[in-house]
Order: C-alpha cells, then structure tokens, then sequence
C-alpha cells in the first residue's frame, strides 16, 4: 500500500518515467482515508477529493479550478454597490434584503431633520438681524446693510460697540472705553505694541503706527455702530435668537453628517453582502485546486 502511495506521488512530481515497452494502465483512484494518510505523509498542503486520471490525463483547468465572481452573482454586484452609494438600501433591495429599509427610514430622518434645522437656522438669523437693525443699530446711521457672523458674535458678546472715532475731523482718536468692543480692541491694541500701554508714544512713532493698524482692521465702522443700552429685554431676546440660530446650524450640520455616513454604511452592507454570498456559494471547502499528471504514466 505504501508502495503505491509513494509511485502515485512520484508521477504527480513528474518523476515517474515512461517506458514504451511496458504496458500503460491508468492511475489508481485513492479512496479519502487513502488521501488523507498520503497527505499527512508527503506534506501536500491541498489536493482535490478526486484525484485521480485515466491513461489520456488531463491538463489544469483554471476555470474549473476557480469558480469565478461571475458565476456567484458578480452580475448584480456593481449594481448593487453603485445603487447604495446613490441612495442607501437601493443595494440591499436588489440583494433581496429586508435590512434596506433601515437604511431608507434612516436617509429619510437624516434629510427631514437637517431640512427642518436649516429652515429654523435661517429663520432665527432672519430675527436676530431684524432685531439688531430695528434697536441697536437704529440711532445710529445704519447702511441697512448686514452684518457677517462675526459680526453678531461680537454683538452678543459687547452691550455697544463703542465710537469708531471719538473726535470728527482731525486725527483718529480711538474708543477709550474699553466695556465697548472698540475700546478693548484698542486696549489689545495698545498693550501688544506699546512699551506701556498707558502713555502713549509719538504719534509717528513706530508702536503708533503698529496699533493704530491693528485697530483700523478690527474695530466697528460707524456704519455698523451698535448699542443696547436702555434696551435690555431686546437684548436678551437677540442673544437667545443668536444662540438658537448657532444651535440649528449645528444640528443641520450633524443630520448632514448622519446622511453621508448612512451612504457610507449601506455601500460597505452592499459590498460585504455580496463578498459572504460568494464565499457561501463556494461551498464549505472554500476554493479548491485540482491538478492532473499531464503524462501517460506506466509502473
């Protein structure tokens, strides 16, 4: 029995020689408690359950060998794919999985929730400018003209904002009152270029000038000049218009979030889905490699 073991896995080898003078007679087929013991003797790591051939051997055939994609559903895999990318649980109803209306309801909440915090977003910023026009603003000569996100930040933040120049005419004389925004920028101002921030240098002096620029770029113009004092419940109506305004904002952002992550999610569903019913379809023994002798084969 060994003998044959070792002659079988010689000519697999190749080193079985032919001899025309001998009589040909085909290859053994080994039963699988056969194969097992000639497999745990030689070391071959994967042979096929039906090794064996006649006296005409065949040659490896790869696509006997390897089942491919196509033959598993491959068809329907870049479809599947490409349609959850598009819109989430589009792949899973084409693989026939319920799952794919989880992916819908959670498409469906995301974009209701990001339309409804972006329509409150916008109609809370809409307030909160109206507000500022019509109180803070209005003593002022307002160009009517909105202001930028910073810009109600800062309005939140300071009750006026403070003259933009204390004297008309003449040199720039700069908010000293530093409860306004322009005063504590010109405080920043003063206490980042001068040597001491209470006396000030030559006016053409080097440490001016730098503080003098540096306030020109941040300090409010008069057309944007703003103050609510005298006017405490507007003002407390504006920051909790502004503070809701930022919070539907964020909202809107996270749903927008929610819904390119559902994308996502459901592509990659799609793409595992199909990978496991490929490797289901392969059946237990996962790929297997067949080869045969291409020879004729004598004792």
């Amino acid at each position: 029995m060994m003998g044959r073991r070792l002659w079988v896995v010689a000519a697999a080898l190749g080193l079985a020689s032919s001899t025309p003078s001998q009589a040909q007679r085909p290859i053994p087929v080994l039963s699988r408690a056969e194969l097992s013991s000639l497999r745990s003797t030689v070391g071959i790591a994967s042979l096929g359950t039906d090794v064996g051939t006649s006296a005409g051997a065949s040659t490896f055939d790869p696509s006997v060998a390897f089942q491919s994609e196509r033959d598993l559903g491959g068809r329907r895999a870049p479809w599947a794919i490409l349609a959850s990318a598009v819109m989430p649980g589009a792949g899973q109803f084409i693989l026939k999985q319920k799952r794919g209306f989880a992916y819908v309801a959670l498409e469906a909440y995301a974009w209701i929730g990001y339309g409804s915090s972006a329509s409150d977003a916008r109609s809370t910023r809409r307030g909160y400018r109206s507000l500022s026009n019509s109180v803070a603003r209005a003593p002022f000569a307002s160009n009517g003209r909105s202001g930028d996100f910073d810009y109600y930040e800062r309005m939140e933040h300071y009750l006026e904002s403070g003259a933009f120049d204390r004297v008309d005419g003449g040199l720039l004389e700069p908010e000293e009152d530093s409860s306004t925004f322009n005063g504590s920028t010109w405080l920043l101002a003063r206490r980042t270029y001068w040597t001491n921030p209470a006396v000030a240098p030559d006016r053409l002096s080097a440490e001016w000038r730098k503080a003098e620029s540096f306030y020109l770029q941040r300090a409010i113009r008069p057309e944007y000049r703003w103050s609510w004092r005298n006017a405490s419940g507007a003002y407390d109506q504006f920051r909790r218009l502004i503070r809701r305004s930022n919070d539907e904002e964020r909202a809107a952002l996270s749903n927008l979030g929610l819904a390119l992550g559902n994308h996502v999610l459901s592509t990659i569903d799609a793409y595992v889905a199909i990978r496991l019913q490929q490797r289901a379809d392969l059946g237990p023994q996962g790929y297997q490699v067949s080869f045969a002798v291409p020879m004729q084969l004598t004792r």
